[in-house]
């Protein structure tokens, strides 16, 4: 496999208050070359899990399950 080149991304963070909440959204920004390698479609549903080496995203199909062929790490 082919070694990918390293990226560093922001986290990005909105605040709103709506009807007198506060809710707080966290973003990640994908770099094109990584979301056109792997498939990735705007909006798209990711798991998030905290692993031992960092954090792991894995793109889930439509039926809320991980796809099949997401790259391990």
């Amino acid at each position: 496999m082919t070694q990918m080149p390293r990226y560093v991304v922001r986290l990005q963070v909105r605040r709103r208050v709506r009807r007198g909440r506060e809710y707080t959204h966290f973003f990640v920004t994908v770099p094109k070359e990584i979301a056109e390698l792997l498939g990735l479609r705007k909006g798209q549903r990711m798991e998030v899990r905290s692993t031992p080496q960092g954090i792991l995203f894995t793109p889930l199909s439509e039926s809320g399950r991980p796809r099949r062929g997401a790259l391990p790490v």
